[in-house]
């Protein structure tokens, strides 16, 4: 009862384009993702670089440093 060679060959063959199908499709599936990712960091980004400008403005101007405190040489 064993299958004629070339009936295995043409089994195996429907196999392998199954397996590279699915293989093909867990890579798009990863890429995308890895885009949504990408995507998600740099919104991430823009909203952090953002919020700093805004706390930035927030902050009072530090006030200017007067050379009182020399430790090395000159004075």
């Amino acid at each position: 009862a064993t299958q004629p060679e070339s009936e295995l060959d043409g089994t195996l063959r429907i196999q392998l384009e199954m397996a590279e199908r699915e293989r093909d499709r867990e890579r798009e599936e990863r890429n995308r993702e890895r885009e949504q990712m990408q995507a998600t960091i740099d919104d991430l980004r823009t909203r952090l670089d953002r919020a700093e400008s805004r706390i930035a403005g927030l902050l009072p101007t530090p006030p200017v440093r007067q050379g009182r405190w020399r430790l090395w040489g000159g004075g």
